[in-house]
């Protein structure tokens, strides 16, 4: 299968193990990463930019509203990237920048299925309405959404969207530790296997 993978790629515990688990069960994956489309971004520590405080600002409320030309951009390119791939499925990581009409624009273009994981609660209250007002708007479009938690296909389930399951944890072989107790001082210690 062709395969398109849509996050922002912060980290590689998140959408960079579901691109590398892909790749090894033979699949052509493809990435596309919004993260760059913030330039000057707030994590000048983890990505390069310029330390330029009024740009940085500006691309930070665009991050983190949902609004702006960052934002359309992302949804623009998006569109013009499956149309030339063409890809079987697109994976959208935690679609938080993902317009409703995108995900139509690509499943009528190009009739890739449209699946979604999402390790976060879009339905949880501890966030901003802002923050999942895309996401929402877009379950009925998705072909199929991966959970983390029981309770959120419980949830997709209450709206009347049914095409959702549970997708827990995943093993990371370099990520993995063993914690011991250490009988002498009583204290744990971490063992990297």
């Amino acid at each position: 299968m062709k395969i398109l993978i849509v996050a922002d790629w912060h980290g590689k515990i998140y959408a960079q193990a579901f691109f590398d688990g892909f790749r090894s069960l033979g699949h052509e994956v493809h990435k596309f990463s919004w993260k760059e489309y913030f330039y000057h971004y707030q994590y000048a520590t983890r990505y390069k930019t310029d330390n330029h405080k009024i740009k940085s600002l500006y691309y930070r409320l665009q991050n983190k509203f949902l609004i702006g030309p960052a934002i359309q951009k992302i949804n623009h390119d998006l569109i013009i990237k499956t149309n030339q791939m063409k890809p079987d499925m697109v994976f959208i990581y935690r679609g938080t920048h993902i317009y409703p009409n995108t995900i139509k624009m690509i499943q009528k273009n190009t009739q890739s299925k449209v699946f979604g994981y999402n390790n976060d609660d879009p339905f949880s209250i501890s966030y901003k309405s802002y923050v999942w007002r895309y996401y929402k708007k877009s379950i009925p479009f998705y072909d199929y959404i991966f959970s983390y938690r029981w309770k959120n296909v419980e949830d997709y389930r209450h709206i009347g969207y049914k095409n959702s399951t549970l997708l827990r944890s995943y093993y990371l072989k370099e990520n993995n530790f063993h914690i011991k107790r250490c009988p002498q001082t009583n204290t744990s210690v971490m063992l990297y296997l």
